[in-house]
């Protein structure tokens, strides 16, 4: 998240001669970001979706969102990126999952957290990461 802010920054300033691609290193992967039109309005939207943040507890769990889109992206339909989301969230005997954060049990204990608001604030922050997005092939 912490790149495409900073990418969408870049993207939104366009200095004259500086590059406005970004790319994203990881382990097993490498992630290029093409320059970005209209990056002013993905960028309002972050940025009303975090003042929203700042007067009450979103819906919006990096891990279980990421998994929701990722699946809603590779066309696995609704139920089965929820489902996915959902295991994310819940985790296994291997894998801790999202939902044992305390300070997620303190806010959403006493309701779906991975309710319409989930998924609408999963699509409206990621999916535009993910449309932009481009692996490399190793």
């Amino acid at each position: 998240m912490r790149l495409w802010i900073h990418h969408l920054l870049l993207n939104l300033l366009s200095v004259k001669d500086y590059p406005c691609h970004g790319t994203l290193i990881c382990k097993d992967a490498e992630f290029n970001y093409p320059p970005v039109e209209g990056s002013e309005k993905i960028l309002e939207r972050l940025l009303d979706t975090y003042w929203k943040g700042l007067t009450r507890p979103l819906h919006f769990f990096p891990e279980s969102s990421w998994a929701y889109v990722d699946n809603l992206g590779k066309g696995k339909g609704e139920e089965k990126a929820l489902e996915n989301a959902r295991a994310k969230w819940i985790g296994s005997d291997y894998n801790r999952g999202e939902g044992e954060d305390c300070y997620y049990q303190l806010c959403f204990s006493k309701t779906d957290p991975l309710d319409k608001e989930f998924r609408t604030l999963a699509v409206e922050v990621l999916n535009p990461i993910l449309s932009f997005e481009k692996k490399v092939k190793k």
